[in-house]
């Protein structure tokens, strides 16, 4: 990494520079609820995450997650609950236990619950809802097979969207318009993918075989998801202008399309002529491989609206990790510390991504990816002496800190300790910049400055000065103009410096500085 000037002597001096790291991505454990394991699988574009978290070794409930607080939001008189999608009022889809111990949909708006109720069956549960607080799902009938259906809550109304003329039919995605997608059974008992729009389901078919899915539709009720062709094997299709298109594999005979974005751009899984399955960009007629990390299998399973590609891929010896492919390059996110890795669901807006992910305890935990955010990159102790942390301790908030004691210095007047991070803007003159630490001091009359690296000046620019909390607390400094002084030309290094100074006397030493997280906030 080049570094201007004055930054370059500044480092060089009695400095100690740790290691640089690949992967500078901010992927958030969002926990549980007293329980071993948790899923994210809703986000919208305020970075509100939903899901299911245990709360003991047999119980789970819906959860709802704001700025690194999990909420319990309760069940229907039953002790289970799950969360499936949120919109951008924050109105959540999913399904709870009843006190009779049955399982209902419900829609849980401003803290309160409506059930959805069944069609007369025992259980019913909602799966997605747009941002107009339709809410689709499925509801059992009263027969002896078990049979359920597709249903569209409105108003506080429950309709029956019906089958193709079998006995069962799932949603899997509405849109903004109020169209649904999914499978449902027609009389031969096989599954085709279904579009209902116009208050018709209608039966969008197959590629010559005999069953079809559909999993996603855009705004535009564009359709994706596979269907069996007429030698019998399952490739992903593209439904548009009342035609379904074969859109291929990667040199094998298998593929899945999983999601759509509005520009018709297409994403999923694909089989590759070595047996392996490969995540793909299906755009202009083409179906890109988008390869591993090293692995033999990948998968593609959201895409933002600027056709950033987001899922898993495997590393040497399996791991998944969080991958992001944009400009013709896959980004290694990582992972939560474990062998497994799987993403849910996109914000509308591409910025936030959700899924869960195998913690280095073997249990899988929630996530939350922030595409704004970055994570420093290299950490440089200027003055002070680690007691205990390194650089990964700095990018998650989760107790897990950098703690530091003071150095040596030449004067009274120089903080003892001065903590150094560095990252990569994704741009030169990004629209805002935000840098944020969250930390605290062993000591009350600790004095805390937030610094960043004006590469015009060549120094550094002192953004915030106050006294240190005993406890965590953060402060996050936000720059709407002239931004590009903060990013250098060319390299786009960021810089900022967090510094400590003890004011008045001392009644124990040596005194600490505890740093949990430093982030930097900047739009792609």
């Amino acid at each position: 990494m080049h570094i201007s000037g004055y930054v370059r002597s500044f480092l060089a001096c009695t400095a100690l520079t740790l290691s640089v790291i690949p992967v500078a991505a901010q992927l958030t454990d969002v926990g549980t609820l007293g329980g071993p394991a948790s899923t994210a699988r809703g986000v919208n574009d305020s970075g509100h995450v939903v899901g299911t978290a245990d709360t003991g070794p047999d119980t789970h409930r819906a959860f709802l997650y704001i700025a690194g607080t999990m909420t319990d939001i309760g069940a229907l008189g039953g002790v289970n609950s799950e969360a499936r999608a949120i919109n951008a009022s924050g109105q959540i889809a999913g399904r709870a236990s009843t006190a009779g111990g049955y399982s209902h949909g419900f829609l849980y708006t401003n803290g309160k619950f409506e059930e959805i109720g069944d069609f007369g069956g025992p259980s019913s549960g909602a799966v997605d809802l747009n941002d107009a607080g339709q809410v689709t799902g499925y509801a059992h009938i009263d027969d002896e097979e078990g049979s359920h259906r597709v249903f569209l809550y409105e108003n506080g109304q429950m309709f029956n969207l019906g089958t193709l003329g079998g006995n069962h039919s799932d949603a899997y995605d509405i849109n903004n318009a109020g169209q649904i997608v999914g499978p449902a059974r027609t009389p031969n008992k096989f599954s085709h993918a279904y579009l209902y729009t116009g208050r018709i389901m209608k039966d969008l078919g197959t590629l010559g075989g005999d069953s079809s899915v559909a999993y996603a539709v855009n705004e535009s009720g564009q359709v994706v998801g596979f269907a069996h062709d007429s030698d019998g094997f399952s490739v992903a299709f593209l439904y548009t202008d009342g035609v379904m298109m074969n859109l291929g594999a990667l040199g094998g005979s298998f593929s899945d399309a999983y999601a759509i974005n509005g520009a018709g751009q297409v994403v999923g899984s694909a089989q590759t002529g070595f047996g392996t399955y490969h995540a793909f960009l299906y755009e202009d007629g083409v179906m890109a491989d988008l390869g591993t990390f090293g692995g033999s299998d990948s998968e593609a399973r959201v895409i933002a609206p600027d056709g950033t590609v987001y899922g898993w891929a495997q590393v040497p010896g399996g791991s998944h990790h969080l991958f992001r492919y944009e400009g013709g390059q896959m980004r290694d996110l990582g992972g939560l510390g474990g062998a497994e890795l799987f993403v849910e669901a996109i914000s509308p807006n591409g910025r936030y991504v959700v899924g869960r992910g195998m913690t280095a305890g073997g249990v899988f935990h929630g996530y939350l990816y922030d595409a704004f955010s970055i994570a420093p990159e290299t950490l440089t102790m200027y003055r002070g002496t680690i007691v205990s942390g390194s650089l990964p301790s700095l990018h998650n908030s989760d107790n897990l800190r950098l703690v530091v004691k003071p150095g040596f210095v030449f004067s009274t007047f120089e903080p003892p300790i001065q903590v150094i991070v560095n990252a990569t803007s994704p741009s030169a003159s990004p629209a805002s910049l935000s840098f944020s630490v969250e930390s605290h001091a062993s000591i009350a009359n600790a004095q805390q400055k937030v610094s960043l690296y004006n590469f015009v000046t060549q120094s550094f620019e002192v953004l915030d000065t106050r006294m240190a909390t005993t406890s965590d607390s953060t402060v996050q400094i936000n720059v709407t103009s002239n931004t590009s002084r903060f990013v250098q030309p060319g390299s786009l290094l960021i810089t900022a410096r967090v510094s400590y100074k003890a004011l008045g006397p001392l009644f124990g030493y040596p005194w600490h500085a505890r740093i949990d997280q430093t982030k930097w906030i900047i739009p792609g």
